[in-house]
């Protein structure tokens, strides 16, 4: 009997192994033709806008065509004078040797600081941090009467929200103060007269 219960159990796995390397071949054959589906649409769909000479304008191609070829640059051994200003204002200079051209911005002029840049400044500051107080309070407010009240699990992650805007609005105002001892810095160091940011 032992050998007729055995035999039934390698004949269910050998069973069971068939068919399941029937499955995988099912499988397989299944994704192959997916694949080949795949491949036949991407045939057909074009992936973009292909740009050839005849989208650009006559005027382009007459530019692109007249542009001379670029000439090779002598073998200086020191960098060349800078060039005449373009009439962007930048100027490009050339390092042969190097074979680079740096091309330069034309300087921007740096804001006047009179009074009314200074005093402008502070004027700022100082609205910044009064709106920032201003809801420091009633964050502080809204902490208060929902560490008051019932506590809920919606309350207490209210409740944990507002204490990390606290925080957060705590680390503001402390930056703003920083930058008004900034300016005032700054000021000193410009020799400014100090009623200007008063």
């Amino acid at each position: 009997m032992r050998t007729s219960s055995a035999g039934r159990w390698l004949v269910a796995a050998a069973a069971l192994m068939v068919s399941v390397l029937d499955v995988r071949g099912t499988v397989a054959q299944g994704l192959g033709d997916v694949a080949r589906a795949e491949a036949e649409r991407r045939k057909q769909v074009t992936s973009g806008r292909a740009y050839t000479n005849d989208d650009l304008s006559a005027e382009a191609r007459a530019e692109a065509e007249a542009a001379p070829p670029q000439p090779e640059p002598p073998a200086a051994s020191a960098p060349a004078a800078p060039k005449p200003e373009s009439p962007g204002g930048f100027v490009m200079e050339e390092d042969p040797k190097a074979g680079i051209v740096n091309v330069k911005s034309p300087s921007q002029a740096r804001p006047k600081r009179d009074e009314q840049y200074w005093r402008g400044r502070l004027k700022e500051i100082r609205q910044r941090q009064a709106k920032l107080q201003s809801d420091l309070a009633a964050t502080e407010q809204r902490l208060t009467a929902l560490e008051g009240g019932a506590q809920t699990p919606l309350i207490e992650r209210e409740r944990q929200l507002t204490a990390a805007a606290l925080e957060r609005l705590r680390a503001n105002v402390r930056l703003g103060d920083q930058e008004m001892t900034q300016l005032k810095t700054m000021a000193e160091a410009a020799k400014i007269p100090m009623d200007w940011i008063q």
